[in-house]
């Protein structure tokens, strides 16, 4: 079944929909839920990520925002994003359990691929609120967690692996990442929503 998604020009104008396909060929701008998980343990905060399915068409097997997807035309920001919430984690939430930061720019191109999306970001301290992340749906193949700091210097280029703690089905695995295991938001991107997670923490 088709995907219908609301399209804005530069102005963040709404000109029309349509259909998603079209919209990532095109670099249309449309709008998107993300949500960032993450907790604070012994004065450290740890940022939580998703590790795509294999099966994914855009970017399988790489490690992504927490809880993410597009909003449907005809689709509210929060009705949007508690139904990605309960689809990719698992999890059934309220708006009042995520915090809003932002709506932030971003740009993906590559080869076949031009995504500007109008990124609504939301975040929730799981120290604050304990989930239970073994329900993931069929889109997310884990869950993932790294020491904040770490990855702001893996992004920076200041190391090139950090260890990573991933809990899947079977039980939690420890293992080293670089920057080309995760999907490849650009630089601003990331140093917002590190600087987010440490003022909410």
């Amino acid at each position: 079944m088709s995907e219908w998604l609301t399209i804005f020009n530069d102005d963040g104008i709404n000109i029309g929909i349509k259909e998603r396909d079209q919209v990532h060929l095109d670099g249309d701008w449309h709008e998107t839920f993300h949500c960032w998980l993450f907790e604070t343990d012994h004065q450290r905060i740890n940022l939580y990520f998703q590790k795509r399915s294999h099966t994914k068409k855009d970017f399988p097997s790489l490690y992504d925002i927490t809880c993410a997807g597009h909003i449907d035309h005809d689709e509210k920001v929060i009705e949007a994003g508690l139904r990605e919430l309960q689809e990719e984690l698992g999890v059934i939430l309220k708006e009042k359990d995520i915090i809003y930061d932002a709506d932030f720019k971003e740009t993906i191109q590559l080869d076949s691929f031009f995504d500007r999306e109008i990124c609504h970001l939301f975040f929730m301290n799981l120290t604050e609120c304990k989930l239970n992340l073994l329900n993931i749906g069929d889109e997310v193949e884990s869950i993932a967690k790294v020491d904040i700091n770490l990855f702001e210097q893996l992004i920076k280029k200041e190391r090139m692996d950090i260890p990573m703690l991933e809990l899947t089905k079977e039980g939690f695995i420890q293992k080293k990442v670089t920057k080309s295991s995760f999907c490849p938001h650009d630089h601003e991107y990331f140093n917002h929503i590190i600087q987010v997670c440490k003022k909410l923490s």
